[in-house]
């Protein structure tokens, strides 16, 4: 009797901590492509943007992949800063070494897709040195 009364006491514990369960599910992300994950910031109620060593990846609530895109001067510069000014706008901040940091702008396509923009795709906004960008 007391052999079932702890068979049963086991399984019940098993079923408590499978409901407990923060997370059912894996997903893998290639590395050599995307990089380590860095930062991340949500860009509406469906999408986050996630800010990796080589690019930024657009995904959504199931954690797929809608769209990513690489981010420029990445070999030289640590971009480590990610937030958003609306849903349609985001933004990447890097800095190489204390130099002056400067920030990427990226705006939304449609739902899924962010490109770069500013007056050329290849400018970016540098800021001056003594500014500091801080993580919140």
């Amino acid at each position: 009797m007391k052999i079932i009364y702890i068979l049963l006491s086991t399984v019940y514990l098993c079923k408590a901590q499978i409901n407990m369960a923060f997370c059912d599910e894996y997903i893998e992300y290639d590395v050599n492509n995307f990089g380590k994950f860095i930062s991340n910031v949500k860009l509406s109620n469906s999408t986050d943007a996630i800010l990796a060593e080589k690019r930024v990846l657009i995904i959504d609530d199931n954690l797929n992949v809608l769209s990513s895109m690489s981010i420029p001067k990445t070999q030289t510069h640590n971009c480590e800063w990610i937030f958003n000014y609306n849903n349609d706008t985001f933004f990447v901040g890097c800095q190489k070494n204390g130099e002056a940091p400067y920030l990427i702008a990226y705006k939304s396509i449609n739902k899924t897709h962010y490109a770069q923009f500013g007056e050329a795709l290849n400018t970016l906004l540098y800021l001056p040195k003594q500014l500091e960008l801080q993580a919140y």
